[in-house]
Formats: structure tokens, sequence, C-alpha cells
């Protein structure tokens, strides 16, 4: 889970570049709900990192903070991403590993859309929303997309000159869906007929504003029918 220390730590960019990257971040706290259900059904969650703001106090055995352990060596994050049941992640890097080994991803609070493409067909993935700062009206992923590509987005500043803010999931939902992507494994469940329409609205809108992105239906990664199903006039 990527916050704030990354890029004050391992800055190889000026800080106006962490400033306008900050969308990627976010507050460990929110996985803990997660974590302790997780843990409670025997699966032992390891809170990864080099550079992290705060520690995981998730109160539950099998939460090991891995991170501030004192014990993290290169070698060990290399096999605990290689053969991880799942690998939940706000996409970073070290996640690469969990993908090229096959193991499946869960993709927290993804941003800009853009980037769902590049993920692969045994993940799951969620978005943030958007919504108008001043209104607090959330908007549509049509209306989201038409701001983004005619404002050129660049980061954090495209949001803040557009008056928007971004929603990300809560606590609840972070565990719903990490438990969601935990039962189906690499090889996802068949969706229902109405789940696979959202599906396809989703990718059809994404398409009509980024049409070279073009992923063949076998091998576009899943976004989160659980999101969906609860959000899905967003797609409308």
């Amino acid at each position: 889970v990527r916050d704030s220390s990354y890029k004050k730590v391992f800055r190889r960019e000026p800080l106006l570049v962490d400033m306008k990257e900050s969308y990627r971040n976010n507050d460990i706290s929110d996985f803990k709900q997660m974590a302790q259900v997780v843990a409670a059904s025997g699966v032992s969650v390891v809170r990864m990192g080099v550079a992290v703001q705060e520690p995981f106090l998730a109160d539950a055995s099998g939460v090991i903070d891995y991170a501030l352990s004192g014990k993290r060596t290169e070698l060990l994050d290399v096999h605990l991403m290689s053969n991880c049941r799942l690998c939940v992640s706000t996409s970073l890097g070290v996640d690469q590993l969990s993908a090229m080994s096959g193991r499946p991803r869960c993709i927290i609070n993804l941003f800009p859309y853009k980037t769902t493409a590049s993920f692969y067909s045994w993940d799951t993935v969620t978005v943030q929303r958007l919504r108008h700062r001043e209104s607090g009206l959330e908007i549509s992923l049509r209306e989201s997309l038409e701001l983004l590509t005619s404002r050129r987005f660049r980061g954090t500043d495209t949001l803040d000159d557009a008056g928007l803010s971004l929603i990300r999931l809560t606590p609840t939902e972070i565990r719903d869906v990490v438990l969601e992507a935990l039962t189906e494994g690499p090889e996802h469940r068949v969706l229902s007929q109405s789940e696979q329409e959202l599906q396809n609205q989703y990718w059809e809108t994404l398409y009509q504003f980024y049409g070279n992105i073009r992923v063949p239906t076998p091998k576009r990664p899943r976004i989160s029918p659980t999101l969906l199903r609860k959000y899905e006039w967003w797609l409308t």
C-alpha cells in the first residue's frame, strides 16, 4: 500500500512530481478491517514495503507488519510476492513479481482509468470515482473521462483545477473486494449475464476515449463485480 513516504525516501524526481502523484497514496488503516477478516479465516496477511508512513496496527494474529519487522530482505520480498495466494496492491512495481508468477492481484483504488488495460486476466481491479468538491455530487465514468481527456490529465493538479475530488474505497468495500478476489483465485468464476454486461459497459466506455488501448476480452482484468453492482449508476 503506497503512501506519501515512498517518494520522500526514494525521490528520483523533484518534489513537484511527488505532489502531482499524491492521488496514488493510500492510508494503510483503511486495510485493517480486511486484514482482520482474512486473518480470521486462517490466511496470513503480510504487509509489505520498504518506506512506510505508519505501522500496520491490525489487532489479529496472522497479520504481520513485515515492512517494519526489521527482518525484510530483497530475497524474501521476491519469495513472498511470487508465492502469495493473493497480492493486494495499490498498483506498485513490486506487484509485478506476483503477476509474473501467475499469482492473482487485487488492485485497490486505481487511477487514472486508462491504466486498467495494463493488468492481466487473473487480476481484479477497483478504481477511484470522482465528485465535485463544492457540491459533493459524484460524476459518472463517462463524465470523468470527458473531463480527464479534455484537460489532458497531468496528476493531482488537474483534479484540483477542475474542482474534483477522488473517492477512495471505504474499509468495508476493500474488505468485500479482497474477499471476492481471494475466493475466486486466479480462475475467476463465470459471471452472470447482468454482471458481464456491466463489465462490457466499463470497457466500451473506456474505449470511446482511449481506443488505442483495446485489450482482447479474454485478456482483460476483471473490474470488481461487487463494486460495479453497487455503483451501477456510475456506468450509465
